[in-house]
């Protein structure tokens, strides 16, 4: 296998690793790493200055050698929170693009965690029964701090919060020094209460820890270990707070940029264990870079993520009160259909899983309303976060759900216009199937005991096994067919098997 590449636009600095697949494994060919504060910027102003983007191109360019010299034929650029959010993003990324020719993909904060997860999960020995146990996985970056709980047989928590240490500072640049950590305390304490409100309740035996910070932090209070004690934590952070950044770095040998985040890294790393119960932190050697590179390369099995997600997401409809025997029934029939149907709609076992999550969904905007609830469906399902799911993927769950019911997709209609045109078809298609499959449980009772879908030339046949009278069902089967027949340009019937 050739080389291949990842590039990290981090809102501290700029890494690039290159790397070969031996057999199993990655082997490093090369590392390298520019200290450029792209988020001192970005996080308060949201533009990035010229003089930024002139050293992130100069960078870039340094990179763009390397895959030259490596012979890279694939690679990965990503760039996280320091421009996710930035008003010129599309004009940084055109001339990043036009002057080094590389192309740098905005990452989703979903896409960012899931990466992080399944790096982790690839990382620690006897992953499956360290999540037996209960695992918190946290990386306290300089943007954002990511945040994950997981147990088997427990919902998947993950969130992303704006406490990094970069961004601590720059939110509090206007406040001395002198109070600086006073201010620090109550803006983490804050955002941590609103944290472990929305926090299920589950009990995690282990704490792990990832990223270059947490990396410096083990080597100054437990450099011959891998784990960093609480109590050793605490003791570190009363030491920190008696010292200037300068103190901090001439003691230590640090560089500048990680001696002014050290503080308030270790204010979160505190709040967290005290939040979980952990006595300490282990720290894994995951880098984000690897993490792309691990995925590029096929290491990473996402089976396990994926079980974890769906329990997450009846999690979700359990918190606004769904009919859940009718939610599973409609999403199994849902997805019966899609397989049965899978000659003419062309799509991918992606589309699947988000018809599947979609048709477990579609009620659930009763919680508010029952008129119109469709509509509260929509609005529910858009602000959902998820680890794997980007905020498209969201968009397309929430808009398939808003059109199980009353008016088809229409060009005025501002949830449906918002997607680009692909998105449209496959939102079509899939609210099509899960009409079919709502219309098949309308009495909620499951009464459907199996169906079989028969293609023909201008006819699709679904015969259905009832295991009693299912007048309702077929009532609105004839009701709610009609955007099946418009989205695919073939007419369907149901027929009732006898028994």
């Amino acid at each position: 296998m050739s080389a291949i590449a990842a590039i990290d636009l981090g809102a501290n600095s700029i890494r690039m690793t290159i790397a070969e697949k031996k057999e199993d494994k990655l082997k490093i060919l090369d590392k390298m790493e520019y200290p450029l504060r792209l988020g001192k910027e970005t996080f308060l102003k949201r533009y990035i200055s010229p003089e930024a983007l002139k050293e992130t191109i100069n960078i870039l360019k340094v990179f763009r050698r390397k895959l030259v010299e490596y012979a890279v034929k694939r690679y990965r650029a990503v760039a996280t929170s320091a421009i996710r959010a930035i008003d010129n993003q599309d004009f940084f990324l055109e001339q990043v693009r036009l002057k080094t020719g590389i192309n740098i993909e905005i990452i989703e904060k979903s896409e960012e965690e899931r990466l992080v997860y399944l790096g982790l999960a690839l990382e620690i020995k006897d992953f499956k029964d360290i999540v037996d146990q209960g695992v918190t996985f946290a990386k306290v970056g300089s943007g954002n701090v990511e945040f994950s709980m997981l147990k088997t047989n427990e919902v998947f928590f993950s969130r992303s919060i704006p406490i990094g240490g970069l961004r601590l500072r720059e939110n509090l640049k206007k406040v001395s020094e002198e109070h600086f950590k006073d201010a620090m305390e109550k803006y983490v304490h804050s955002d941590i209460k609103m944290l472990k409100q929305s926090m299920p309740k589950i009990k995690t035996k282990n704490f792990f820890a990832s990223g270059s910070l947490v990396k410096v932090l083990r080597q100054i209070i437990s450099p011959s270990g891998k784990a960093i004690p609480r109590k050793k934590l605490e003791q570190f952070y009363k030491e920190l707070k008696t010292m200037t950044i300068g103190q901090l770095a001439e003691k230590y040998d640090l560089a500048n940029e990680y001696a002014d985040l050290l503080l308030p890294t270790t204010e979160v790393y505190i709040n967290f264990l005290e939040l979980t119960g952990c006595d300490k932190i282990e720290c894994i050697n995951v880098s984000f870079t690897g993490c792309i590179l691990n995925q590029m390369a096929g290491f990473f099995k996402s089976g396990f993520m994926t079980k974890q997600i769906w329990k997450s997401a009846i999690s979700i409809g359990d918190k606004y009160h769904f009919d859940k025997p009718h939610a599973l029934r409609v999403s199994e029939l849902s997805v019966k259909i899609f397989d049965q149907l899978k000659p003419i709609h062309n799509l991918s076992i992606k589309h699947r899983y988000l018809l599947k999550l979609a048709a477990l969904w579609h009620d659930i905007g009763i919680f508010i309303k029952n008129s119109e609830h469709h509509k509260h469906s929509y609005y529910l399902i858009s602000n959902i976060e998820m680890p794997g799911l980007s905020s498209q993927d969201v968009q397309i769950i929430a808009t398939v759900a808003r059109y199980h019911r009353r008016s088809m997709p229409k060009k005025y209609h501002l949830e449906y216009t918002s997607l680009g045109n692909k998105a449209r078809v496959v939102v079509s298609k899939l609210a099509a199937i899960l009409r079919l499959a709502d219309a098949l449980d309308r009495s909620h009772k499951q009464l459907v005991q199996d169906i079989n879908i028969d293609i023909e030339d201008n006819e699709i046949i679904i015969n259905v096994k009832f295991n009693e009278g299912g007048w309702l069902e077929k009532i609105h089967f004839d009701k709610k067919k009609n955007l099946f027949s418009r989205v695919f340009g073939i007419n369907i019937e149901l027929i009732e098997r006898l028994k």
